[in-house]
């Protein structure tokens, strides 16, 4: 277990908060990984104490890229599709980074044994970090409109769900609807320089 490999059940973090607010503490009871190390937290520990790693030789898809290996959510690190943490329908609109982010929050809410209608819904809330939303989506919505001929024509072909799968806000949004935490969404936007 991750108690008896020296990991607490839980850790407090003190978060410096900016500006003049005070600095508050936070409980941590859950995570959830999803990672091609493994999925679910114990999983990914295991791997790691194990020494074993979630680098792979790239896939076939990726042949035109002049990196040969990567890191890939896949079975072999456990994950079974969105479909096991979401509904089927919403799993298919959404990108991959919203099928982790899904997972993730769930085994979190899991693993803390945390039942959200008890909660006090102004000191709860959903934090997901991204850089963009569904970049598979784009390249597919791009073939779309090339092959429809571009113009206006391309533009009637995307599928209306293009937009709101590409905002980075997507993950979080979803995980607090389901969960439900209507309340707090918070969106923590990350760009590489």
């Amino acid at each position: 277990s991750l108690r008896s490999a020296g990991r607490p059940a839980s850790a407090v973090t003190t978060l410096s908060m900016s500006g003049t607010q005070e600095r508050k503490k936070v409980v941590v009871t859950g995570v959830g990984c999803v990672c091609s190390t493994g999925v679910g937290s114990q999983n990914f520990f295991d791997n790691l104490v194990a020494g074993k790693s979630g680098i792979q030789k790239m896939p076939a898809w990726a042949s035109e890229m002049p990196c040969t290996v990567g890191s890939i959510v896949d079975e072999k690190s456990g994950w079974t599709g969105p479909e096991q943490w979401m509904d089927k329908k919403d799993a298919r609109r959404a990108g991959r980074y919203v099928h982790f982010s899904m997972a993730a929050s769930k085994l979190a809410l899991e693993e803390a044994k945390l039942d959200v209608t008890k909660v006090d819904a102004a000191n709860f809330g959903v934090i997901i970090g991204s850089g963009i939303g569904a970049v598979e989506h784009f390249e597919a919505e791009a073939d779309v409109f090339t092959k429809a001929g571009k113009g206006g024509a391309g533009l009637k072909a995307i599928s209306a769900d293009l937009i709101p799968s590409l905002t980075a806000n997507t993950a979080s949004a979803t995980v607090a609807l389901e969960v439900p935490l209507r309340r707090r969404r918070i969106l923590s936007l990350y760009i590489c320089l």
